[in-house]
């Protein structure tokens, strides 16, 4: 019974990632497994791939001036996106933005990133 539980149970998950043609983020479920907490947003959101998520993803960890983690990736126009990083849910917690594109199949960043310092609201 329990091993029929447990086989139901895998077939059930495994139907729920396949069957869909996109997950509730608007991009493949592939995307929206590896990196359930970030939002995506834009036009050409869906054409975004897992791996090209994997490197924006790698190009602000490897910038000691981007804040971390990569919240939000925007996607607009094909082969350019928005990054937001930081953790913006906090109100006043700093924040950095910077754009990438797309050349040759690989990612880079294309202009300087922007962050925000700490807000200290007083009365």
């Amino acid at each position: 019974m329990r091993a029929q539980l447990t086989l139901t149970s895998a077939f059930a998950i495994a139907f729920l990632l396949s069957g869909c043609p996109g997950s509730v983020y608007g991009v493949s479920n592939a995307i929206a497994v590896a990196y359930p907490t970030m939002g995506f947003a834009g036009t050409y959101r869906k054409q975004l791939t897992l791996d090209d998520v994997r490197q924006i993803v790698r190009l602000a960890k490897d910038r000691p001036d981007v804040l971390k983690p990569v919240d939000q990736i925007i996607v607009d126009h094909p082969d350019e996106a928005e990054v937001h990083t930081g953790n913006p849910q906090t109100t006043g917690d700093p924040a950095c933005s910077f754009h990438v594109r797309k050349r040759n199949g690989r990612w880079f960043i294309s202009d300087k990133p922007y962050c925000t310092r700490e807000t200290i609201i007083t009365s």
